[in-house]
């Protein structure tokens, strides 16, 4: 009798999420360590759940440093039952730009397949645009765009063209 074997092509993909809105309260307060306002909080919270209906459950979530990226990444972490204490912080994408972020995508362990980034723009749009050759005119604060990528390592991510799976603005979230 033959032996059968069976193999299954593993999608990457990316849900790259602006960072909520943060409070300009104390003007002194150097950009890295501004925190959410209120309606930041509330939003990080609608998108979460709205991440939750979807069935959205990331392998890994990446937050830029920033504290109020940081804390969108805990708030959504949280609804998602995702453990705080696994959210990876990386500079990269607070200080290295587009470029950066796909070269720290390009170094993840292929055990990844459904990744979070958290981070600022115009940053975001521009990874967006060269990962699914999309323009987003427009990516207001916790703003989701997933991208499917057709791959099964992330070595291979200047090669794979992405798809927009779905991009959402809290504005069009309804609790």
């Amino acid at each position: 009798m033959p032996i059968l074997s069976f193999t299954f092509d593993t999608m990457k993909s990316v849900c790259i999420i602006r960072h909520a809105k943060s409070s300009w309260e104390d003007q002194d307060l150097p950009d890295v360590i501004r925190p959410l306002n209120k309606r930041g909080k509330k939003t990080s919270g609608l998108v979460g759940r709205y991440l939750a209906q979807l069935h959205e459950k990331p392998d890994l979530i990446i937050s830029s440093p920033a504290t109020r990226a940081y804390h969108t990444a805990v708030n959504i972490a949280q609804i998602l039952g995702y453990r705080m204490k696994n959210i990876v912080i990386d500079p990269t994408i607070y200080f290295e730009g587009e470029q950066g972020i796909i070269n720290m995508l390009r170094r993840l362990d292929d055990k990844y397949d459904h990744i979070f980034i958290i981070g600022h723009e115009p940053t975001l749009s521009d990874v967006i645009e060269t990962l699914s050759g999309e323009t987003v005119p427009k990516f207001p604060t916790t703003a989701v765009f997933k991208i499917n990528l057709d791959m099964t390592s992330w070595k291979d991510i200047y090669e794979s063209k992405g798809k927009k799976a779905f991009f959402t603005i809290p504005k069009q979230i309804r609790e």
